[in-house]
């Protein structure tokens, strides 16, 4: 009797200090996981992006990505372990949530995406909404990205040179051109509409010191007669999805009107389709590049230095 009540007693010390120790073990992971949240993200931590752009800047920062939408699925330095959790419009929750991923950078202006982001973060996922209208969203993000990586480097590579391409851009711009008026016009089969502030094109011109000569009117509803009104003296046209498709839009509302060929902008010569890979997607390290375009089609010399 003596010897059984012995090696009980043993037995639920041993299992008291096994549990013990269980409880330390993890009390000490999870110290370890906080450190490590509060300390930031490593260049091989496991981030998803649900955008090309969003995806592309991480990239730049000098980290990788374990999954990505189908828009950014040939990004340059992008690894063949990538895989893709959807459409950029739809991306899958189910799928991002199977990478286990550290990280899950998000667009928020696409509405899908702000449901998924509801659903990861009640899962304990970590989330991060990008939206970049100009260059000064872009350097703040590089910055908060490469101090997560630890690539001082590759943000003197990709924003601080960037800038100074910038600055020498707006340098060179001839003086008559400030103040000049532009319309930025946004064209695909779905819908077409004049842009805003809020659009990172709108934006540059802006800061080149040009006015979008849009009136409210015109932003709310795309019309001849609102451009008519507008009649700014530098007309762009940016075509989304499938050229030419809208192309043919862009001809049927705007471009095949009989009052299309008495604006001004038309007139002086002053109009332009932009470079999709500039001016739909965010340029991200080629900021310097879409100003020297700019620069180059509102007549400046700085594209040609």
């Amino acid at each position: 009797m003596f010897g059984i009540l012995f090696c009980v007693a043993c037995g639920g010390k041993q299992q008291t200090e096994t549990t013990t120790a269980a409880k330390a073990e993890s009390g000490s992971q999870a110290a370890e996981s906080t450190a490590a949240a509060e300390e930031g993200l490593s260049a091989d931590s496991r981030v998803v992006a649900l955008s090309r752009s969003v995806g592309e800047m991480w990239l730049l920062a000098g980290g990788n990505l374990v999954g990505a939408t189908d828009d950014a699925m040939d990004l340059e330095g992008l690894s063949k372990a990538c895989t893709s959790v959807g459409k950029l419009s739809a991306p899958s929750a189910e799928a991002i949530l199977a990478l286990h991923p550290a990280l899950v950078l998000t667009a928020p202006d696409i509405p899908a995406q702000r449901e998924v982001r509801k659903t990861l973060e009640a899962a304990g996922v970590r989330c991060q909404a990008v939206d970049i209208n100009n260059f000064a969203d872009y350097a703040s993000v590089m910055q908060s990205f490469t101090a997560e990586t630890g690539r001082a480097d590759l943000y003197e590579k990709n924003v601080t040179a960037v800038q100074q391409k910038i600055d020498s851009v707006k340098a060179a711009l001839p003086g008559e051109i400030k103040g000049k008026t532009f319309l930025v016009i946004r064209a695909s089969a779905a819908k077409t509409k004049v842009l805003k502030s809020d659009h990172f094109t709108v934006a540059m011109l802006e800061d080149l010191g040009l006015t979008n000569a849009a009136p409210e009117s015109l932003l709310d509803q795309l019309s001849m007669e609102g451009i008519t009104e507008a009649n700014p003296d530098y007309l762009f046209v940016i075509f989304q999805g499938e050229p030419k498709e809208a192309e043919a839009v862009y001809q049927e509302l705007i471009g095949g009107q009989p009052a299309y060929d008495q604006l001004k902008a038309v007139k002086d010569g002053h109009t332009a389709v932009l470079p999709k890979d500039l001016f739909q997607y965010k340029p991200n390290a080629r900021w310097g590049e879409a100003y020297a375009k700019l620069a180059e089609l509102l007549g400046g010399t700085a594209a040609k230095q």
